[in-house]
């Protein structure tokens, strides 16, 4: 957890850093309800910069049954990320971009004490719609697939077996709010 902390912050230095020429650009801060529904938390702030929007961000949750390989599993993802899309300009509206995260996952076999974790390093592409609600509120559909750069594994516990794919797809909602 201290990894995952020490490098949030650098890429919250590295993300103002990079952004402080667009002083008069709106910020943002949205999470993802779905997170805390599964066990985990969602938190990402952003800025939008002319025709792109960069975002950055920390998240955790339990992975829920239709996305586990074996079903004996729980599997807890936790990490942070960063994002770049294209929004042409438009606040709402169609976008497409890349993001790349850096997660750990740690699977433990029901009814045992048994564990492992593997780390991930994804690199992928992502697409949604962002709805507005008045001036300041909004709602973010949007789908990615991204690809495990590291070995992506096969975990064993107690001769139970977990597949794990190099291939992540991902779909979810964001909630936020511009200021």
């Amino acid at each position: 957890m201290k990894k995952v902390k020490t490098t949030m912050l650098i890429l919250i230095g590295l993300f103002f850093t990079l952004t402080r020429g667009y002083a008069s650009e709106r910020f943002y801060v949205e999470s993802d309800p779905f997170a805390f529904a599964f066990g985990g938390y969602s938190l990402h702030m952003g800025k939008s910069m002319g025709l792109v929007r960069a975002q950055v961000g920390v998240f955790s949750a339990y992975y829920p049954d239709l996305m586990k390989a074996n079903k004996n599993f729980a599997v807890k993802m936790q990490g942070f990320g960063a994002k770049l899309d294209y929004t042409g300009g438009k606040s709402a509206g169609w976008f497409a971009g890349v993001s790349t995260s850096s997660t750990t996952l740690k699977y433990s076999l029901s009814g045992t004490s048994d564990s492992k974790s593997h780390d991930q390093l994804l690199l992928g592409i992502r697409a949604g719609y962002r709805f507005e609600f008045g001036q300041r509120y909004y709602a973010v559909p949007w789908f990615g697939m991204s690809r495990d750069l590291l070995n992506a594994p096969t975990i064993t516990l107690s001769n139970q077996r977990y597949n794990e794919s190099a291939w992540v797809p991902f779909a979810t909602i964001h909630l936020g709010v511009k200021f």
